[in-house]
């Protein structure tokens, strides 16, 4: 028969059987370490990524701390230069600022009968004996004078211009709207207080 010179070969020698079951052990103690650092990889694998997670959070919300911190940072900056801006114009602008006080000299004239003619425009000259009659030489045959009166006005500030001229000296103009008057005009002298601009307006007249 085909099989019979075989037959010797059906029972397995018992070298072969342990070797199997050798290896079989071995199979098994090999997937069950693979199988137990595969599992610690895994574990390793979503506790990382849990801190990944976690520390992406935490990242956005030192973001967040950090962004607000530096938008108030920027408000109070900016709230510092506008006070320091507001403190130098108002200190270059001698104190003044929009909205206050300020002194200045105005002027108008005023017709007075002239005291040399009283009016008359003349004057009569006696010379040797004879009478002639001439222009007044006071009033110049106009029969008044006119007469300038300075006057120290109050008024409110509306703005003002400050620009440098050539040789480097700044130039300083408050927008000034004078009590009595329809609109405001650009002064270049003005003062604090009444007394200043009375004692200016007598120096005027020296």
């Amino acid at each position: 028969m085909y099989y019979s010179e075989y037959e010797h070969l059906i029972e397995m020698p018992d070298e072969i059987a342990n070797d199997i079951e050798f290896l079989t052990d071995i199979n098994g103690t090999i997937e069950a370490e693979v199988y137990k650092r595969l599992t610690s990889h895994i574990n390793d694998y979503n506790r990382d990524m849990k801190r990944f997670k976690d520390s992406q959070v935490e990242i956005e919300r030192l973001k967040a701390i950090i962004n607000q911190s530096a938008r108030e940072a920027k408000i109070k900056q900016e709230t510092v230069k506008k006070d320091a801006f507001s403190e130098g114009k108002k200190s270059v602008l001698g104190g003044f600022e929009k909205g206050c006080t300020a002194w200045v000299v105005r002027s108008r004239f005023e017709q007075e009968i002239c005291p040399k003619c009283h009016g008359d425009k003349t004057l009569t000259v006696k010379h040797e004996g004879s009478e002639m009659t001439v222009p007044c030489v006071v009033c110049k045959n106009n029969g008044s004078l006119t007469k300038w009166i300075y006057e120290a006005k109050q008024g409110v500030v509306e703005g003002f211009k400050y620009s440098i001229y050539g040789n480097g000296n700044p130039n300083i103009e408050l927008d000034i709207k004078v009590e009595g008057e329809r609109s405001s005009n650009m002064f270049q002298t003005f003062f604090s207080t009444k007394e200043l601009c009375e004692a200016h307006i007598k120096n005027m007249r020296k």
